[in-house]
């Protein structure tokens, strides 16, 4: 009896532990789904990449005009080209397609003081171009306003100044896109009060 219930356990026992330990259909199964997963984020790494940098181009958009608005009330200065330093009267963001295209844009002192970029009157305190730290991004379109379009921040309450906006609106929407899939556009608001957000 006893050899007969040790026998048994036995047997049990070697049931029990057959158990243990992958197949190589798991195997085979595992690699298969890892595979296909790494192909399939590769091939969109392009496209998951272009969405990058659409955000980083917003963000930088958005910080260059909160730059300008609180250099129009921190009382900076400018140093023109012959070592004059001149005191503007204010600091603003300036878009325009026809002239500086479809990536540029200018971070300007407003020296004459007419909340405005003016060409030969203004400071050019730098000129972004968003193809050098974004490639593949542009700027689409501005609603609420015309191509050429100013926002100027004047001291002392960052007095906010929008060029060309269409009567009737308070609101500026810079659209930025994707230049290969111009349909995919993210949004810069700026209103008359100062608000900046995307």
């Amino acid at each position: 009896m006893v050899f007969k219930f040790s026998f048994i356990l036995k047997m049990k026992y070697k049931i029990l532990n057959k158990n243990k330990g992958i197949t190589l259909i798991e195997i085979i199964v595992i690699i298969s789904i890892i595979s296909i997963l790494s192909a399939v984020i590769v091939a969109d790494f392009p496209s998951i990449r272009l969405q990058l940098n659409l955000s980083r181009a917003v963000h930088i958009i958005s910080q260059d005009l909160k730059t300008a608005q609180s250099q129009s009330s921190s009382g900076s200065f400018e140093t023109l080209s012959n070592g004059e330093i001149i005191y503007p009267k204010g600091y603003g963001v300036y878009f325009d397609s026809a002239v500086l295209g479809n990536k540029k844009y200018i971070i300007y002192a407003d020296i004459d003081g007419d909340r405005q970029y003016n060409v030969n009157e203004d400071f050019v305190s730098k000129e972004i171009d968003l193809s050098l730290p974004e490639p593949g991004i542009i700027i689409k379109e501005i609603h609420n306003g015309t191509s050429r379009l100013s926002i100027n921040f004047a001291p002392p309450n960052f007095n906010t100044t929008i060029t060309n906006l269409l009567q009737g609106t308070d609101t500026v929407e810079i659209v930025i896109a994707i230049e290969s899939k111009p349909e995919t556009t993210r949004t810069i608001y700026v209103n008359k009060s100062g608000l900046i957000w995307y």
